[in-house]
């Protein structure tokens, strides 16, 4: 007999997860994977260029490869309301004035 309030984890996973049923099922393509490798290896470049008592070029190679590929995994349309999200200001005004910092090779 099956019991109306079975606490199975998937149900519990689901009342529980702040984001819509729909985006469970998020199906994987080759540009979405192609776009979490790149996003993974902006990440390890920008650790790199830190590691390296903040190398230019790594950082750089960095910011490029995370927002190619957060634009790939997420899609270009997502990435820009995640950075132009109100709540969000501090971190895209950072990023921002880094990324041009770096770009343009000051200090």
């Amino acid at each position: 007999t099956s019991h109306p309030h079975h606490n199975s984890l998937q149900d519990f996973v689901c009342s529980s997860s702040p984001v819509p049923s729909k985006m469970v099922s998020f199906e994987m393509n080759d540009l979405k994977k192609i776009g979490l490798g790149l996003t993974g290896f902006g990440v390890f470049f920008s650790f790199l260029g830190i590691v390296f008592f903040f190398d230019k070029g790594l950082i750089a190679m960095g910011n490029i490869l995370f927002l190619s590929g957060l634009g790939l995994t997420i899609g270009l349309k997502s990435t820009m309301q995640f950075f132009t999200k109100p709540k969000n200001y501090k971190g895209t005004i950072s990023f921002g004035a880094g990324f041009f910092l770096v770009l343009i090779g000051w200090p």
